[in-house]
């Protein structure tokens, strides 16, 4: 069973990585303690693991504010899912399931049908199924952090209908090769969609102050 703090965790996560909670709101502790229906003790433990997780700033006077978005934090990004995963998308071209490839191609081809949030969690699954692939447990827990902070901004670009349709090419050429075994085509095709994926959001980005800061 989960533990209060655990539970007011993964709820408060969830909202600043969907955005429901966006860069630069302020989070009400004793609203948030009400609507959960908890003590301030697990919800105070809960946002100061948000807050070592660089989701949330802890200002003076204990005022805290999710946290906004900065170049840096892109590029260091981005720099850390270029270095781990084209190795792992090699990896799972040799070792990966074919029934779950196959099963994450048939949902890729219908995205279509699936609104942004659905199309991100899936979008997630498959960068979180390749990682699982390596059989490293540290690298999973690693990249389930750099997939969330993905997802925030890949949300707060939504709007960006062009990305989206460039990012379903790049993941059915990832999940081909995957499935045919082609493990450096997959590393290159993954690699390609990271260097894409990063110039895209950039642009995006920075031409939306609100979000993001320099």
């Amino acid at each position: 069973m989960k533990s209060l703090k655990e539970k007011a965790y993964e709820v408060i996560r969830e909202r600043i990585i969907t955005c429901a909670y966006q860069p630069g709101d302020f989070i009400d502790e004793r609203a948030l303690c009400e609507e959960l229906n908890m003590s301030r003790t697990p919800v105070r433990e809960a946002l100061n693991v948000l807050a070592e997780e660089e989701f949330l700033d802890v200002m003076p006077r204990r005022a805290i504010i999710v946290s906004q978005i900065s170049m840096k934090d892109i590029n260091n990004l981005y720099d850390l899912r270029e270095l781990l995963e084209p190795a792992s998308a090699a990896l799972a071209a040799r070792q990966s399931s074919q029934t779950v490839m196959s099963e994450l191609l048939e949902q890729f081809q219908n995205v279509n049908t699936l609104d942004i949030y659905q199309y991100s969690i899936l979008d997630n699954k498959l960068h979180m199924y390749i990682a699982q692939c390596t059989g490293n447990h540290m690298l999973v827990k690693f990249m389930d952090s750099l997939m969330a902070k993905t997802q925030r901004i890949r949300i707060i670009s939504s709007k960006y209908e062009e990305r989206r349709k460039k990012g379903y090419a790049e993941h059915l050429d990832i999940i081909h090769s995957i499935l045919e075994g082609r493990e450096q085509d997959a590393k290159a095709a993954m690699q390609s969609h990271i260097q894409e994926a990063r110039e895209d959001f950039t642009r995006v980005l920075q031409a939306n102050g609100r979000y993001c800061i320099s």
